[in-house]
């Protein structure tokens, strides 16, 4: 143990001479340190600038999926209306919103009875 503790000191003793002989660059030193910390990890360093990336390409994917929605529902409405309706794509808009012909027969599921309690 004492020769770990011998060895510290030594190596305490050449650090403390070496900053004595060269103590100018101490602060240079310390001012490249943090200015290579803020550069990777600040808040708009290189990590926060490819989350930031990452961010914008999923956003631009979301308004791309956005905008063919957008398309497909135009071009539904586009069939829909003018003098030209397209009578297939009423009928299942009808039957959507639960209409049926006179002539059909709708088959409901039956309701599930109540759950028992114990026996």
């Amino acid at each position: 143990m004492s020769r770990l503790l011998d060895l510290l000191a030594a190596l305490l003793f050449h650090l403390r001479r070496l900053v004595r002989r060269h103590w100018p660059l101490v602060p240079l030193v310390a001012l490249l340190a943090y200015l290579v910390h803020a550069g990777l990890w600040g808040s708009r360093g290189w990590f926060a600038l490819r989350e930031a990336e990452r961010r914008l390409a999923a956003e631009r994917a979301e308004v791309e999926a956005l905008r063919a929605a957008r398309a497909r529902l135009a071009a539904r409405v586009r069939a829909l209306e003018g003098p030209a309706v397209d009578a297939d794509l009423v009928e299942s808009e009808l039957r959507r919103l639960g209409y049926v012909r006179r002539d059909e027969l709708v088959i409901l599921p039956e309701e599930d009875p109540a759950p028992r309690r114990g026996p």
